[in-house]
């Protein structure tokens, strides 16, 4: 009878001490847990997207062929979307959340603040060429290799009326 109690109560003791150890979830925890943000198959199958984000932090975006297995992933990627052929996607390069928070909190705006880049992914190889900061992005949805942005901040041209003056006054 007393190895049956013995037994029992250290049954009783091992699973309580076992039950502390594990951490007890709370609000603290929802930052640090990735949901998808967006999915997307390929026109011919070969390819799926997808892409996680944390509530507060920098996601990650995937390119994963169905056929083979490889995988290519990006960080800060968002807002992808395939050519019409598979050869290629086109995505958003989100700003460093952390840089972003700083400029803010430093108040800087427009050219000074943090931008986002459109990034195009050669699905063949994985290589990656990155575009200047842009506003937006769209590709057609019936003709395969096109890509059309609009840049976020306009080069200035230069202001040809200035130099018709100067050119007048030293002539």
């Amino acid at each position: 009878m007393n190895m049956k109690a013995i037994l029992i109560l250290i049954t009783v003791a091992g699973s309580i001490l076992f039950a502390q150890e594990k951490k007890q979830l709370d609000h603290d925890v929802y930052d640090f847990w990735n949901r998808p943000i967006q999915h997307a198959i390929s026109d011919n199958g070969n390819w799926f997207l997808y892409a996680v984000k944390p509530d507060n932090g920098d996601g990650k975006l995937t390119f994963k062929n169905l056929q083979n297995e490889t995988e290519f992933n990006v960080a800060r990627g968002d807002s992808a979307a395939f050519g019409k052929n598979a050869s290629f996607a086109a995505f958003l390069i989100r700003a460093k959340l952390d840089s972003v928070k700083k400029a803010k909190k430093d108040e800087k705006k427009g050219k000074d603040a943090p931008q986002d880049s459109l990034a195009v992914i050669d699905l063949s190889t994985g290589n990656i060429s990155v575009k200047d900061v842009i506003k937006s992005y769209k590709m057609p949805e019936d003709a395969g290799g096109w890509l059309a942005w609009q840049l976020k901040f306009s080069k200035e041209p230069k202001d040809s009326s200035k130099a018709e003056n100067d050119s007048a006054k030293t002539a």
